[in-house]
């Protein structure tokens, strides 16, 4: 009896043994769960699933964009405040019949530096910085000749005010101010200077009279 007894119990141990080291059929399902529904299936891995680094430039970009167009605000394509726009007096229509006639349009006349520089002996121009005649507006001291035909020329095509018509109607008066020197100017009918001298400004002085 007790051999049966001891046979007994030894085929019990070794049925439970082989139950526990059976392994299922089949092939083993991939990490995580199955094909069957029994789990989340986790996505194959590519390089585009790593998080994107920024660098410093990328960073310092971002930054600027932020400090001048911050979020939630809406921007119109530009960068910054739009300048100022200017317009030039001689564009106004009161002049379109004054231009048309003006084919020398900011051309020096003929012997009109030489008189705005050394006087014409009659009494006008003279206003060279070296000047001693009497009652006569001089340039600054160094002012060159080649420097006020450049500031003539500028105002007279640009005047920084709305050009006045000559009191015997045969041209204009314009004023402008060029490296801080305001001049006025004088025009022919034909758009061409006829003279000029300096108003004001550092430097500008005026010989005392006779």
């Amino acid at each position: 009896m007790a051999a049966l007894r001891t046979t007994a119990v030894l085929v019990v141990l070794f049925a439970v043994a082989s139950l526990h080291n059976k392994h299922p059929s089949g092939p083993t399902p991939p990490h995580g769960g199955g094909g069957d529904g029994d789990g989340p299936t986790r996505p194959k891995f590519s390089p585009g699933m790593m998080p994107r680094r920024v660098g410093p430039a990328q960073q310092q970009g971002i930054q600027s964009a932020e400090k001048y167009h911050p979020k939630g605000t809406e921007t119109s394509g530009t960068s910054g405040p739009e300048a100022p726009r200017s317009t030039n007096p001689w564009d106004d229509p009161d002049f379109a019949d004054a231009m048309y006639d003006m084919d020398r349009f900011g051309q020096m006349g003929d012997g009109a530096m030489d008189k705005v520089w050394d006087g014409d002996g009659k009494g006008s121009g003279d206003h060279k910085p070296s000047s001693t005649e009497p009652g006569k507006t001089l340039f600054p001291p160094g002012t060159t000749r080649a420097q006020v035909e450049g500031w003539f020329k500028s105002i007279a095509v640009n005047p920084d005010s709305r050009p006045l018509e000559r009191p015997a109607g045969d041209g204009w008066v314009v004023t402008g101010t060029r490296d801080g020197i305001t001049c006025i100017v004088t025009l022919d009918k034909d758009g061409s200077i006829s003279g000029g001298h300096p108003l004001s400004g550092e430097g500008v002085t005026i010989n005392p009279p006779a």
